[in-house]
């Protein structure tokens, strides 16, 4: 078996991407639903399960980080990864994916970094333009809302090759947003992540299907300096205790083995598998309220973990039981509510007008202390 490295430029953002290339061959497989599956009718009560994000506590860099796809600097070393990529619906009610997919990230006053590691048998790689549909090879995108307010998010999607597409997205595709720097919708502007670096180390050989490959790494640097504008907050996001909204998907298509050379690339061996760091409860990414949280830490990344930070949002407890008193449910009188209109969209969210009965809801004593832990375990999201 023998190794060579192949060095090449992939896009006008300052990228440097080694490729190595190795060799070897799993069967793709579908791990899915079978076709027509439908889960069964709800006809009973019950209690839903409480969903949290995944949340991952992001330590400073112990050194220097060189975006170069080695991962070789002590800080990344150091680094805890994430949980393993699982199905975008539910981790629960789909197989594990064949193949791991992990995360790590770090932070300094001028970056947050970013390194993907994907196992991968069978590389593929086709998309060499920029800000081109790269969705369509196996690809892994990472979406960032740093105030948490599904406005003015970034999409970034990458493949094997190093080709890079970023896009800005004022509002969620259901809410009418258009992105920008979309390459099939002609009234979407440019853009781009200014001072984005990014690397791409292949360990396998691409686009050869005889062989077993194993993997690719893709490390990142995202400016603070850039982020900060798609903030409507105004908030400094690099400081202890920040909190970001991030979700990663990973796009695998089964690709057909027994075809050398590939010469049509429409041909991906049926639908694609979305593999997800934290699970978004239906099939879009474009649901920011499901995405994970990234809390970032002053401690560096070599020291002792932040045990406040690692416990954050947890699941609040219910308030204890109480004996029933007269009037401990109380009427809240209905009547007539003007709403909107969306500022943002006031042709998809108009101003309406919304009519509610009256209601009862319970009423209970707490103290002060309990109050205040509440607020203290709901944190920022929830106040």
């Amino acid at each position: 078996m023998t190794a060579r490295w192949l060095r090449r430029a992939v896009c006008a953002l300052p990228l440097a991407t080694p490729v190595l290339l190795l060799a070897a061959a799993a069967e793709a497989a579908n791990f899915d639903r079978e076709p027509g599956f439908a889960y069964p009718t709800v006809t009973e009560a019950y209690a839903p399960r409480p969903f949290r994000p995944e949340q991952y506590v992001v330590y400073r860099t112990a050194d220097a980080v060189t975006v170069d796809g080695q991962l070789d600097e002590d800080s990344w070393l150091q680094a805890a990864s994430t949980v393993d990529f699982a199905h975008i619906l539910s981790p629960a009610a789909y197989a594990r994916p064949p193949v791991r997919t992990r995360a790590r990230l770090l932070w300094d006053d001028a970056n947050l970094y970013v390194a993907i590691e994907l196992e991968e048998p069978h590389l593929v790689g086709h998309v060499v333009h920029k800000d081109a549909e790269i969705y369509d090879d196996n690809d892994i995108e990472m979406f960032i809302d740093v105030d948490g307010d599904a406005q003015d998010y970034i999409e970034l999607e990458f493949n094997s090759l190093g080709t890079v597409w970023d896009m800005l997205l004022p509002k969620e595709y259901s809410r009418g947003g258009v992105p920008l720097s979309h390459p099939k919708i002609p009234e979407s502007p440019a853009w781009d992540l200014q001072g984005l670096r990014a690397a791409v180390r292949v360990d396998g050989s691409l686009n050869y299907p005889y062989d077993t490959d194993s993997g690719w790494i893709i490390e990142m640097s995202l400016p603070w300096a850039s982020l900060a504008p798609t903030s409507r907050t105004g908030a400094t996001l690099n400081r202890d205790g920040s909190v970001l909204r991030v979700n990663f998907s990973r796009v695998q298509h089964p690709w057909p083995r027994d075809i050398w050379p590939t010469t049509d690339w429409t041909n991906r061996g049926g639908p694609a598998w979305d593999w997800t760091w934290s699970p978004n409860l239906v099939y879009n990414m474009h649901v920011c309220e499901t995405w994970g949280r990234l809390i970032l830490s002053d401690r560096l990344v070599a020291q002792a973990p932040d045990l406040h930070l690692e416990a954050a949002f947890a699941f609040v407890a219910p308030p204890p039981p109480t004996e029933a008193t007269p009037g401990d449910v109380v009427r809240i009188r209905g009547g007539s509510y003007t709403i909107g209109p969306d500022g943002t969209d006031s042709g998809a969210s108009p101003q309406g007008t919304v009519t509610v009965a009256d209601f009862r809801i319970d009423l209970y004593e707490v103290t002060i202390g309990q109050y205040v832990a509440f607020l203290n375990d709901t944190g920022e999201e929830g106040r």
